[in-house]
């Protein structure tokens, strides 16, 4: 079945499934049995929906799971291959890399109904020159993360506000731009990074007129 599609090794000697989605689902079942009064949601970040959403479905019912996230990583500058901003940063001017990528949240925002939430707004920030250009300036490209806001808030969807860093920024900018909903995501690569910077993200949020939902997992909403 295409979630049990396998590659091989560098070496051809040992196979690897792509993605074991039936297992990944059953396991959550499993659990939530066996562990009634434990709330478990399953969910995925599909990274360049508006491009692969038809691919990831291949992979998995997205409509299966109670959260679908959608990020923007990558972007085509030319030559028709993509890559992180990190990359492209060597190869262009830094601003052309952050105009592309604010331009094209509002083209996937438009291409893809399949995700729920826009994660991690200030991705191309995270890697912005700063030994060549100094400190990154969300006012130097503030109307582009307005209009991307813009274009998240009209459809409905919600903003992850990332405890990673934290940008006052960014629930500000959402808020005046129409923003109604966000949810919380620490990004975390290792178990002690998990929920970093909650309470400081939720002070923030609330001054910014966001409040908790009836349900710990609800989006918080103003």
């Amino acid at each position: 079945m295409p979630h049990q599609r396998r590659f091989l090794s560098a070496d051809g000697a040992v196979e690897h499934p792509l993605l074991n989605a039936e297992g990944y689902l059953d396991s959550i079942d499993r659990f939530r049995r066996a562990f009634p009064d434990l709330v478990i949601r399953s969910g995925v970040e599909l990274g360049q929906p508006h491009l692969f959403e038809e691919a990831a479905g291949d992979l998995i019912d997205l409509s299966a799971l109670d959260l679908v996230l959608g990020s923007l990583h990558t972007l085509d500058m030319g030559g028709g291959l993509r890559a992180e901003p990190v990359t492209l940063y060597a190869e262009h001017p830094a601003a052309e890399v952050m105009w592309a990528y604010l331009e094209e949240v509002p083209r996937m925002v438009e291409g893809s109904d399949s995700f729920a939430v826009f994660t991690h707004i200030d991705y191309a920030a995270r890697t912005w020159p700063t030994w060549d250009l100094g400190p990154f300036d969300p006012r130097a490209f503030e109307e582009g993360f307005r209009r991307a806001m813009r274009s998240i808030a009209e459809r409905g969807r919600a903003l992850e506000m990332n405890t990673g860093r934290l940008w006052s920024w960014v629930p500000q900018w959402w808020a005046e731009e129409g923003g109604r909903a966000v949810t919380f995501g620490s990004d975390a690569h290792t178990p002690d990074a998990v929920a970093r910077n909650f309470p400081e993200a939720v002070a923030m949020l609330e001054h910014y007129g966001f409040r908790a939902g009836a349900n710990t997992w609800d989006y918080w909403v103003r």
